[in-house]
């Protein structure tokens, strides 16, 4: 009885080594053998943000057109005197068609200006 109880434990322990084995190899899956999934992976993932850029850039420029220069700083010194008056930011940026994160950057930009001086 002891002999078939020590076989029993062996094929037991053995059992349970192959387990811990295949989880450890379900955890930490080897890595391609030549690699060139994960090159793949990253490639595309590069083109993609290369053409979302590319997407951004063409709608920030058809949403301001070819004015956005020419508005600039009439429109900036608009904004610095419409707050002068009072008016609230998110007023201004729906008055003069533009963000409210740009009526901040003026504004906090022209504030930073007076308190050099």
């Amino acid at each position: 009885m002891t002999t078939v109880t020590i076989i029993v434990d062996i094929v037991l322990c053995l059992a349970l080594l192959f387990v811990l084995w295949r989880v450890g190899r379900g955890l930490n899956p080897a890595a391609p053998a030549t690699g060139s999934s994960s090159k793949t992976v990253s490639r595309s993932s590069v083109k993609t943000s290369g053409a979302l850029k590319g997407v951004l850039r063409s709608s920030v420029t058809r949403k301001r057109g070819s004015d956005a220069n020419d508005q600039s700083p009439d429109c900036y010194k608009e904004v610095i005197s419409l707050a002068a008056q009072g008016l609230p930011r998110d007023a201004i940026a729906r008055k003069l068609g533009i963000t409210a994160g740009e009526i901040n950057l003026v504004l906090d930009l022209d504030q930073s200006k007076h308190d050099e001086r």
